[in-house]
Order: C-alpha cells, then structure tokens, then sequence
C-alpha cells in the first residue's frame, strides 16, 4: 500500500478549480455595484465635458462678433426690423469657421451648436440691444434700454450672445435654430431673464408648460426632470470677448424682481428698474 497515492476529493488530476455558483453571483454583485456609482459619475463627466465645449463655442462666436465690429466701426451686425440678420451667411459667415453648413440662408453647425442641445442647428441668440441698423423703436424703446457697440463702457458686463431656445425647424432637415435675438426691448432686464415665456411654435418644439423665458437653462442641469421642470445654468459670451456660464439665481433677485445687474442687457438696467432711487 505503500505506491498508492490519494487523490483528494471534488479535485480531478489536471482541471483547475471552478468558481461555485455562490462565488459567481457575488462577483456579478459587486460589478453591478461599481457600475452603479460609476454611471452617475461618468455621466456628470460627460455633461461637465459638453458645458465646456459650449462655452467654449459661445465664446470664439463672440469672437466673430469682435471681428466683425473691428471691420465696421465698431457696430454689431444686425438684428430684427435690419435684415440681412447677423445669422445670414452674407453677415456672419466670413467670421466663421469653414465648416458650418447653411439652410435657407440661415448659418448652422459649427461653434454655433452647443453639444447639448439635441437635433439643433444654431444654439445661441444676440443681445437685441447690441444689434445695429435701423430698428424699429417700437421694438426697441429707449425707455427700456439702450443699444450699444464694441466701445460700450463695462463691456465685461454686458451680454453679447447666449443660449437660445432652438425651436425652429425648417423644411429643408430637420435639424432646429434658435431664435436669433434673446431678448424683448419692451420688457425689463428681470423679465428677459426669467418673466418672458417661450412658448413652442407649430414650425418645431412644442414646450407644455411654455419655457420660462427666451434663455434655455435646461442644457446644463444636473436633474434628469424636464426641461421645463428642472434648472440649470446658461452660457453667456459678453462684449469684452469672455464668457461664462451662471444661473438664474446668480441673476435674478426673485423676492425683488429686479436683475441682480452682474450681467447686463443693456447699460440702462439699472435705471429701467430703479427709476426713481
């Protein structure tokens, strides 16, 4: 008996041991825990990584828009009852990148699309106040404000693009602009912040209850609710070639209902809202 060799059990001469079934199931355990956090920060990640490619695009458009001013006295293109409108080919397109791609006129694509903003062809809208030509003072009382150029004082204040709705889709793609002007003449700086609903139109998005203003704050929010529902923040590119993203909080004195005045439409704010200090 002294040649004969025990083999141990559950253990056959050359396979190496499996996994038990109890083995199995708590590694798949703990790899879906691990995805489980992981997900929420990979997706921060990503959003993190889209508000600054935005701002980013929001602010080499604002370049293009200091371009064109040191080409034309220091005017902005133009803006409302002024056509061709600063998003017309004829206008922008020179200032732009080469690859935008263009739909009845209208420039598209490029800088001009912020990563978050699905199925959009232009994502960002001008400052009315800032656009040049003959506007009718109707649309833009002086009352209510003021236009202003390149040269404006507290041109680090003063907004010269931000984040529009895009609602309008034309025949051509499907592919939505934003309107190309962000803000009424006729209303104060508070309500072009956040008083002025934007309601869908039949040419594109429908919003149900209509956005709260001309200015989309839903790009950039961290909640997974609507649109409509959750806030966010925004992109804003100013006069003096910087951009930068804030929220409605940050904007907004809401108890008040003025502007908080950290970001301009016009160097009027103050005095529409405070009329007789």
């Amino acid at each position: 008996m002294s040649g004969t060799h025990v083999i141990p059990r559950g253990k056959a001469p050359g396979r190496a041991a499996a996994f038990t079934l109890i083995e199995l199931l708590v590694v798949i355990s703990i790899i879906a825990l691990l995805v489980g956090i992981l997900l929420p920060a990979l997706g921060a990640a990503r959003k993190a990584a889209q508000n600054m490619q935005c701002l980013s695009n929001i602010r080499q458009l604002g370049i293009s828009f200091a371009s064109y001013a040191v080409d034309n006295k220091d005017l902005f293109p133009m803006g409302n009852t002024s056509l061709p409108m600063w998003h017309e080919l004829e206008v922008i397109g020179p200032y732009l990148p080469t690859d935008e791609n263009t739909n009845a006129g209208n420039v598209g694509g490029s800088i001009l699309i912020c990563p978050s903003d699905e199925d959009a062809a232009r994502s960002y809208g001008m400052n009315v106040w800032a656009a040049s030509g003959q506007i009718a003072a109707t649309y833009v009382p002086p009352a209510m404000g003021e236009r202003f150029d390149a040269s404006v004082p507290d041109a680090s204040s003063i907004l010269l693009l931000g984040e529009a709705w895009s609602i309008y889709r034309t025949n051509a793609n499907d592919l939505y602009y934003s309107r190309p002007m962000l803000a009424y003449g006729t209303f104060t700086p508070y309500e072009n912040f956040v008083e002025r609903p934007e309601p869908g139109t039949s040419l594109g998005r429908q919003f149900n209850p209509p956005a709260e203003s001309r200015l989309d704050y839903s790009r950039h929010r961290h909640s997974g609710k609507s649109a409509m529902e959750a806030r966010g923040s925004t992109n804003f590119a100013y006069v003096d070639g910087h951009a930068a993203s804030t929220t409605d909080e940050e904007l907004v004195d809401r108890t008040q209902g003025k502007s908080r005045y950290e970001t301009l439409w016009s160097p009027k704010d103050r005095e529409v809202e405070n009329p007789n200090p």
